[in-house]
């Protein structure tokens, strides 16, 4: 028999008229299983067991029997099975609000037992918490239940509704906020994070014997800019003191050391030599080169055409008489160049040189551009001549 059928009260779910029919001939108490002898005189299983004990007989016939030769009635309980009945639980249910349950009247007893019994919304139930319930008023009352069982979603730890604060209050899988930034982190890993990784964690220097505090994000700029415990170079470090020191030494080191003079000194002489090197250096920013010209010269015997951007002109080997009378040989160089802006014309100075073929200047002239043609002569008196080289500079107002 069943934990249901035993809490099953049969005799108040049958029929009246079928109530003999399904009741022990020794108690008459309705069962829903009956034991018989060999004979197939019947009766429950307390009132058959217990006579059996006691006598070794049946009760009914006196034939001598054993309570291993008891026999269950199959016939018996399949005639019951087919019987219908009618719920149990809906008719101890109490008052029920019409409509809000669907009613579970009656039914075969075998779906009674088999089924029905496990599932009826009107069965009482006993919680954990020791209250009794309807089955339908499970779901509501597990959310209110103390004995309601949870699990961890992030330890998988299993603990009741009442446990659920001081679970959660030191579950270490826990995700939780870092309570001075954004940082989200596990519970256990937590206090790793605010004693060596949260940057806004106020800490102690950790030069010995600053006992400044500060947050860790700005422990860099105190060590390297405020704290008096830092060793620093010297401010003459570059220009040869080797010294280190705590930056509180600062003062007695520059007070206390004269020798700062010889450093200073020797800055001066290569400021000096700076100067100097930027005045040639503006100098020689206010000439703007309008344009070099490179003119190869392979045979110095004859007549050269050449021309370039913004500049032409013509190179010829000849003879040109010198003061004394003398007949000497010359490069006679015709120059014209074509800038046409009159600004650049009154600026404008030209350079020519002679150069030999490993660039080494032989000969050169300058002077003031008058106009856009120029003629001169240059005394030769070698003839390993390379090329030419003719520039226009302008000298910068500005």
């Amino acid at each position: 028999m069943t934990n249901i059928e035993n809490e099953i009260n049969l005799e108040s779910i049958i029929g009246e008229d079928k109530i003999s029919q399904y009741s022990c001939n020794l108690c008459d108490n309705v069962v829903s299983k009956i034991y018989s002898c060999v004979m197939g005189h019947a009766a429950c299983y307390n009132c058959l067991s217990k006579f059996v004990s006691q006598h070794g007989t049946c009760p009914t016939c006196r034939t001598p029997m054993k309570l291993d030769t008891m026999c269950r009635n199959l016939f018996y309980e399949q005639i019951l099975s087919s019987e219908i009945v009618k719920c149990p639980y809906y008719i101890n249910c109490g008052i029920i609000e019409e409509g809000t349950h669907k009613s579970c009247d009656s039914m075969k007893y075998s779906e009674l037992v088999e089924k029905h019994a496990y599932e009826c919304h009107f069965r009482r139930v006993r919680c954990a918490c020791d209250k009794e319930i309807l089955l339908f008023e499970q779901t509501i009352h597990q959310d209110t239940c103390p004995k309601t069982i949870y699990q961890c979603t992030s330890c998988q730890t299993e603990f009741e509704r009442k446990d659920a604060e001081l679970h959660f209050s030191s579950c270490g899988e826990l995700l939780i906020d870092c309570s001075r930034c954004s940082f989200v982190t596990k519970r256990k890993n937590m206090k790793n994070h605010l004693d060596h990784e949260c940057m806004n964690t106020f800490i102690s220097c950790t030069n010995g014997g600053c006992y400044d505090s500060f947050k860790r994000s700005e422990l860099p700029k105190h060590i390297s800019d405020d704290c008096k415990k830092t060793i620093i170079s010297c401010p003459f470090a570059e220009l040869g003191c080797p010294d280190l020191f705590e930056r509180s030494k600062l003062r007695d080191h520059l007070i206390l050391y004269d020798n700062h003079t010889k450093y200073i000194e020797s800055v001066l002489k290569t400021v000096n030599l700076l100067k100097e090197k930027n005045q040639q250096l503006e100098i020689e920013s206010k000439r703007i080169v309008l344009l070099t010209n490179i003119i190869t010269l392979d045979r110095i015997n004859s007549s050269i055409d050449w021309s370039s951007h913004k500049c032409n002109g013509n190179i010829e080997y000849t003879f040109i008489k010198s003061l004394f009378g003398e007949t000497i040989n010359a490069l006679e160089i015709k120059l014209q160049n074509h800038f046409t802006s009159p600004s650049i014309m009154q600026n404008c100075k030209y350079t020519v040189s002679l150069h030999d073929k490993s660039h080494k200047e032989l000969a050169i002239q300058t002077g003031v551009m008058l106009g856009f043609d120029l003629v001169l002569f240059i005394d030769i008196c070698f003839t390993d001549i390379g090329y030419l080289k003719v520039s226009f500079t302008m000298n910068n107002s500005n």
